[in-house]
């Protein structure tokens, strides 16, 4: 009879010699003094270096400190006065953009929030982390999503199916139906100025079980991906998306828009059509979202400004296009939705020239162009989850109903909301008036 040899316990053996190596640390005395030296210096140099700072432009992060030092304070109050110290140091706005640079230009690498592609595209590292991360629907994934979330925020609702699946119900009890667009982020169409080839639409594994289940219950779906990719194949379009940039190009967007259109017209009674709208061709110019992210310093030329050309949509009597209260459509939408269309939510400026991406031209004029029909719109730029539902609960228990005369809600929201987004559950309050 043979003796099996014990089976060797590894992450012990590694502790052990981790513990080994660490207990057996020895620092000169010099070395010690000269660590904590710069140790100290570090803590003390920085708000003397902004003095000069805060005499020539008022308080900044001195104010900050003191607050700090305005004990007691809780763990998410220290939170707060460091992110006020981040925000406001002079020091740190001075240095860091020269740091991004080195970084950018020379090793090219991006930030925290921003991956470099080929030729000069940027991506959004939330997105990324959508397409590549667990599947959202997994409970376990959910659980740790609520479980790891900042102790100083609000918990996030994880489970995009239940909000979606009560805001459908209380729809259909007003007899209004429900059309969601879960809008790709660049990552899912435009890997290849990643990668370096074209290769299919990336999803995260979730997402088929999403659609799925949304379809079960009677939630039509309007899904753009695989349109877009058609859409490219078949015009030669050079991109879907802007390089730096984390939106859609508005020739794209203008496509699905039109094809969204047609997806309603088949599906759904949306009454007469009122045409006379018009469209003109405008040339926006604006600095990109991403390369914004990046922190550059003022006048980097390795995130040129980027040109492109919208429709602006008009009234026949020459009015920019407004949304209208009562239409058959309520659009809910992101910053997908109010770009092109919201001139003071994009606005920035280069050497004192404003910069923006027009107005009058987004997702909601578009579509109201190619339905012939008048369209509401309720859009904010971000929590594509929950902030648009919130908006539309509070109109409704202000006596102010933007669901009377509404046939169909349409609600656009960016795909990483899927795995990211807080999906409150918000019970629509009762019809004020039948």
């Amino acid at each position: 009879m043979t003796t099996a040899e014990p089976v060797p316990n590894l992450n012990l053996e590694r502790e052990e010699a981790a513990y080994r190596e660490l207990g057996e640390t020895h620092v000169a005395p010099g070395v010690a003094r000269a660590v904590v030296f710069v140790f100290v210096l570090t803590l003390t140099l920085v708000p003397a270096l902004e003095i000069p700072f805060r005499k020539a432009s008022g308080p900044g992060v001195g104010t900050a400190f003191r607050e700090l030092l305005a004990w007691p304070l809780d763990d998410c109050e220290i939170q707060g006065v460091e992110s006020r110290i981040e925000e406001r140091s002079h020091v740190a706005q001075q240095i860091r953009p020269r740091v991004q640079a080195a970084l950018t230009g020379i090793f090219r690498l991006g930030s925290e929030q921003v991956y470099l592609g080929r030729d000069g595209w940027l991506f959004q590292r939330a997105g990324f982390d959508h397409l590549t991360g667990p599947p959202f629907l997994r409970p376990s994934v959910q659980e740790r999503r609520v479980r790891d979330a900042d102790p100083c925020k609000r918990a996030p609702a994880p489970d995009p199916i239940a909000a979606i699946g009560r805001f459908h119900d209380d729809l259909a009890a007003r007899q209004v139906e429900l059309v969601v667009i879960p809008t790709p982020v660049k990552g899912v169409l435009e890997g290849e100025q990643m990668e370096g080839k074209r290769g299919a639409i990336v999803r995260n594994p979730s997402f088929e079980p999403f659609v799925d289940t949304l379809t079960e219950r009677g939630v039509a779906v309007f899904d753009p991906a695989p349109f877009l990719q058609g859409w490219q194949e078949r015009t030669g379009a050079e991109a879907i998306y802007l390089a730096t940039d984390t939106h859609w190009q508005p020739e794209a967007m203008g496509a699905v828009a039109e094809a969204l259109a047609e997806f309603l017209e088949e599906r759904f009674e949306l009454g007469p059509q009122t045409p006379g709208r018009e469209r003109r061709a405008l040339n926006v110019v604006n600095r990109g979202d991403l390369a914004g992210l990046l922190d550059l310093p003022p006048g980097e030329t390795r995130m040129p400004l980027e040109s492109v050309t919208i429709q602006e949509v008009r009234a026949a009597d020459g009015s920019l296009w407004s949304p209208t209260r009562g239409a058959a459509i309520l659009l809910l939408g992101d910053s997908f939705s109010n770009i092109y269309s919201v001139r003071a939510a994009f606005a920035q400026s280069e050497d004192g020239e404003p910069l923006d991406w027009g107005e009058a031209a987004g997702l909601a004029e578009q579509l109201s162009f190619h339905l012939a029909r008048p369209v509401d719109r309720i859009a904010r730029n971000a929590g594509g989850a929950h902030a648009t539902r919130r908006d539309l609960v509070r109109e409704i228990a202000d006596d102010s109903d933007p669901l009377d005369g509404v046939r169909v809600v349409v609600w656009q929201f960016a795909v990483r909301e899927l795995s990211q987004g807080d999906w409150q559950v918000l019970p629509l309050p009762p019809r004020q008036r039948e």
